[in-house]
């Protein structure tokens, strides 16, 4: 028992310690016998626990239990190399914890240098993806502002409110302050002000409406246009002035209904443009009353004649015209007066050829109410006198003659008849005879001259004049019938001229004629014709002005609008060649720069390209291209970027992925062209990490991080290949763990069997000589004592003292 207490302390191996301190035990030695065996197996048990506590401490990655384990393998006296592994463990955990701080000081910093450069020292640390995901996270926030302040920056330049919307957007996802997207969104609202302003300028100017107009402008001024954006309203404002104060000065002169305001404002109305619908009513007014104006001269004529026949026709046209009663009113006296000196007379005339005296007493008394004058009377008196009046009648004859009146030669010649005077024997009734005949003459006379007048036709006019003079008429009795010629005469002319320069189409003329036709006091009806031909050659003149303005302004819808005025004028093609020509061009210009817009949006090469050389042959300025040439060189940097993440992105290859996206954020790409490519690399980055724990755990051949490293790689979708050295070595370990517990199992039971079972198992999984040995030594050790009990068995089986003996000493 003390020689192999001595063996087993030599051999320094547990399990022969154990047996031979167990076997001591057995033969009775001593404590001091069996003390140093014991504190040998004491200590190499406390070594053992702590390379356990060592293995296990560096599988978990713990620093505190890593930290332990030093500590107590220090204790337990074990070598520096077998606390190497444990100390670079602790030493990489440290780093770790250090690379942790890094990150996130680097994620409250928010600096995108310190977050590069914190994340390099995590992933050199091994930090696993968890540990990096809040600095990645933090990283790609902060390179999305950066670009998110780059497109700020550019769409603040261009003052484009598309850009500025979509730069705003983004800066908002990317977490931007109101610091610093406060002047684009200041920008974004002036420059929607003003495209609204725009807007209300060219839908007031198609509505042609005054108020929305001046709203409009008064927007457009404070919205900051350029004078020259509001020019064309404001011109068009000033024509819709001039025609509202035509409009107002119309309508009062309506109300007023004096002639002359009327035909001032209508010339104003002229000359304003205003339709000749507005100018209806107040033609109509004018010619109420201008016709309300002849009716009431002539009631003023027909009172001073005081003729039934004028005086009712007077009257009647007085009442067609819509006259007032206090116009017609001295006229509808005058004719009742009239009217009962006319019954007056009938009746003596009446009485007179009754020879009835009661008859010419009533009659008399009648003409006397009526009015009538002495002489009217004196007939019926005379003829109520007695027949030796005759001498008075002959006198009645001569001063009848005398005064020359038709009606008092008339009842002279009457009354001297009706007493029974004999042409031949009554001289003075010859000559009264004589004398009415000239007075009826000159009456004849001046009836043609009245009627003549009533027609106004200048041939009768001069015919009644020339039988006027010849018949004796004054001066004054021809002088109105004289006025009415010259006034027939100057309307003659001014209806030819007016035919004359209706057919030469010059608007001078034409003013000119109309302006003599308005003095001669022609008719509306008449002006028409002419007032058409003057609008419509007005019309052609301002046509073909604005025509020109359109082609010396350029602009597009003036021209469309020039255009569409000049065919409606009827201006031909040699007056509209130019704007043709020119509006022509401006299309070109305008589609151009609408294909350039659009493919500036779409943000395509081809289409730029395209849209550019349009622009080129549509003769655009450098100025106008400048900025979409600038587009198309970001365009094809941009697209170069992309094709260069597609290549890496299909090549999968790391190094590659990281130059495609270093060169696709200088480019400008956006998040989402590189996103995917990000997503790649990150997952190429994983998968080598994961192939490198592999490598490392089929190196260190380590159980837990061998299962791990599959784990991992399997999740990180590795193929068979990559994970094909890792489990053939986690099978191999397994079978090697399963004969480790198998051996240590067959030792502490002492199972000959399962241990010879276990030491063959642990040989062919590759099991070291130095794990083996203990196992074999026992395995010996067991197969001794099996030996020795069955020829003890023997020996007793068939007795013989040598025989046992030899049994015993083997025992």
């Amino acid at each position: 028992a003390r020689s192999r207490l001595a063996d087993a302390i030599r051999s320094r191996d547990p399990g022969a310690l154990r047996d031979a301190i167990q076997g001591g035990e057995g033969a009775g030695l001593s404590e001091g016998d069996l003390a140093e065996a014991r504190g040998l197996l004491a200590e190499l048990d406390a070594k053992s626990d702590a390379r356990g506590k060592l293995e296990q401490a560096v599988r978990s990655k713990d620093k505190k239990a890593l930290q332990v384990a030093i500590r107590v393998g220090e204790a337990a006296g074990l070598e520096d190399q077998e606390l190497e592994e444990a100390r670079g463990a602790l030493r990489d955990e440290d780093e770790k914890d250090r690379a942790r701080a890094a990150l996130a000081q680097a994620v409250v910093s928010k600096d995108v240098g310190q977050l590069k450069d914190a994340i390099q020292r995590g992933e050199d640390a091994g930090l696993p993806d968890e540990d990096l995901e809040a600095a990645k996270k933090a990283l790609a926030a902060e390179d999305q502002k950066a670009a998110a302040r780059r497109r700020l920056e550019e769409a603040a330049l261009i003052r484009d409110i598309e850009a500025l919307e979509v730069a705003l957007d983004d800066a908002g996802r990317a977490g931007l302050g109101a610091d610093e997207t406060e002047a684009a969104s200041r920008i974004l609202d002036e420059e929607r002000r003003k495209a609204k302003a725009r807007s209300d300028l060219r839908r007031a100017m198609t509505s042609g409406s005054q108020d929305l107009l001046e709203a409009a402008i008064k927007e457009g001024k404070e919205a900051g246009l350029k004078p020259k954006e509001l020019d064309d309203a404001s011109a068009m404002l000033k024509a819709l002035d001039k025609k509202s104060a035509a409009r107002k000065a119309l309508k009062e002169a309506a109300v007023a209904r004096d002639v002359g305001r009327l035909r001032a404002a209508l010339d104003g109305a002229k000359a304003a443009g205003l339709d000749e619908s507005e100018l209806q009513e107040a033609l109509r007014v004018l010619a109420e009353e201008e016709k309300k104006a002849a009716a009431k001269q002539k009631l003023q004529a027909a009172c001073k004649s005081r003729k039934l026949d004028e005086l009712r026709s007077a009257i009647k046209q007085g009442e067609s015209v819509g006259l007032r009663a206090k116009d017609l009113e001295a006229a509808k006296k005058a004719l009742a007066e009239e009217q009962r000196k006319a019954d007056a007379r009938a009746s003596l005339k009446k009485a007179i050829a009754s020879k009835d005296e009661k008859a010419l007493r009533s009659a008399i008394q009648a003409g006397e109410r009526a009015g009538l004058t002495k002489k009217e009377l004196d007939e019926a008196r005379a003829a109520l006198a007695d027949c030796s009046k005759r001498e008075e009648l002959r006198k009645h004859l001569r001063d009848a003659v005398t005064s020359g009146s038709p009606d008092r030669l008339r009842a002279a010649i009457a009354d001297a008849e009706a007493a029974g005077f004999a042409d031949a024997a009554e001289p003075d009734l010859e000559a009264a005879r004589a004398a009415l005949a000239e007075e009826e003459g000159k009456a004849a006379a001046r009836k043609q001259l009245q009627q003549a007048v009533q027609s106004r036709d200048i041939g009768d006019l001069r015919a009644a004049i020339t039988n006027g003079e010849q018949k004796g008429l004054t001066e004054a009795e021809l002088e109105h019938a004289r006025r009415m010629l010259q006034e027939e005469e100057d309307r003659q002319r001014a209806r030819s001229d007016l035919q004359k320069a209706a057919a030469s189409g010059d608007a001078g003329k034409l003013r000119r004629a109309i302006s003599d036709a308005e003095r001669a006091q022609l008719p509306p009806e008449e002006l028409e014709e002419a007032s058409a031909a003057l609008q419509q050659t007005e019309r052609k003149d301002a046509a073909r002005k604005e025509l020109k303005d359109a082609v010396d302004s350029k602009q597009l819808d003036r021209l469309r609008a020039a255009m569409e005025e000049g065919r409606e004028a009827g201006l031909g093609a040699d007056d509209m060649g130019d704007a043709g020509k020119a509006l022509a061009l401006e299309e070109h210009k305008a589609k151009a720069r609408r294909g350039l817009d659009e493919a500036a949006r779409k943000h395509d090469v081809g289409e730029l390209r395209a849209a550019i050389a349009e622009g080129e042959k549509a003769g655009l300025s450098k100025a106008e291209l400048a900025s979409v040439r600038e587009a198309l060189t970001a365009e094809e940097r941009r697209q170069k970027a992309r094709d260069a993440v597609a290549a890496a992105e299909s090549s999968g290859d790391i190094d590659g992925l990281r130059a495609a996206l270093k060169a696709g954020e200088q480019a400008g790409l956006c998040t989402g062209d590189l996103s995917a490519a990000r997503r790649l690399l990150g997952e190429e980055q994983r998968k080598a990490s994961a192939r490198e724990a592999l490598e490392d755990a089929v190196e260190d051949r380590d159980l837990a991080r061998l299962r791990e490293a599959i784990s991992e790689g399997e999740a990180m979708g590795l193929s068979s290949r990559d994970l094909g050295a890792a489990r053939k070595a986690l099978e191999q370990e397994e079978r090697k763990d399963d004969v480790r517990t198998r051996l240590q199992e067959a030792m502490r039971d002492s199972d000959l069997k399962g241990l010879k079972g276990a030491v063959r198992d642990g040989e062919k999984a590759g099991l070291p000589t130095s794990e083996l040995q203990p196992a074999k030594k026992i395995l010996d050790n067991l197969e001794s004592k099996a030996q020795a009990r069955a020829k003890l068995k023997e020996a007793m089986a068939n007795p013989s003292c040598a025989g046992l003996r030899e049994a015993i000493d083997d025992a």
